[in-house]
């Protein structure tokens, strides 16, 4: 056990008294990005208002307030979203380097966005590894 004698203690106190402790906002996950973007998008703005009508082809609301269409969470058409889901899909150990078809498919059981297909098929067109499993 470290004891301070008064004078060092208030000398230890003096120079800490400038400093502030700053709490970093933790930064949220790739699907809570998701999640909080899917307001800024019209057309999940439009399901969403809409569930009712949308809800019979299997689109909901979950329980964090997502919208989903059936198991696949909704991603919102922000591009910078979308190009951070591919590389992490595509590099998972369960997938890496399945080509464009296999990866698809496991995209799609947990995501949906408008031309998701066209989007995987560019991705795994650039990735070399693929290129080079694929010769």
């Amino acid at each position: 056990m470290v004891t301070l004698s008064r004078s060092n203690a208030t000398e230890l106190t003096a120079m800490l008294e400038h400093l502030t402790l700053e709490q970093e906002e933790p930064t949220p996950t790739l699907v809570e990005r998701v999640i909080m973007g899917q307001p800024s998008d019209p057309l999940l703005t439009r399901y969403r208002d809409c569930i009712e009508e949308y809800g019979p082809k299997g689109y909901h609301i979950d329980e964090k307030g997502a919208l989903r269409l059936g198991n696949q969470l909704c991603v919102p058409g922000d591009q910078a979203v979308r190009q951070e889901i591919i590389p992490e899909a595509h590099q998972t150990r369960l997938t890496i380097h399945l080509g464009a078809s296999k990866m698809y498919q496991e995209l799609c059981r947990w995501y949906t966005w408008l031309r998701i297909k066209i989007d995987v098929v560019g991705f795994v067109g650039r990735c070399l590894t693929c290129q080079q499993v694929k010769a």
